[in-house]
């Protein structure tokens, strides 16, 4: 699934528009978008009631406006990790 994920991430950006750069490797965004998901349909699994549907899109919003941030931050401004 991730793999999959990935693909459309690099196929967004051939949508030929223009030229998008990543802050961080797509194979990564793909993971942390799972693990998001996840996170989420475990929290609604033990939390049915507690937990509304719209939070998820919320939450990818918030996280897809970062990465754009990031995207638009300058090159050392971004950071790496080991």
């Amino acid at each position: 699934m991730r793999d999959k994920i990935a693909v459309a991430l690099e196929m967004d950006d051939h949508d030929g528009a223009d030229e998008k750069r990543h802050a961080i490797p797509v194979e990564d965004v793909a993971l942390m978008l799972c693990m998001m998901g996840n996170g989420f349909s475990l929290e609604k699994l033990l939390e049915r009631d507690g937990v509304a549907d719209e939070v998820y899109g919320k939450m990818l919003m918030i996280f897809f406006t970062g990465l754009s941030a990031l995207a638009d931050a300058p090159e050392a401004a971004v950071g790496t990790t080991a």
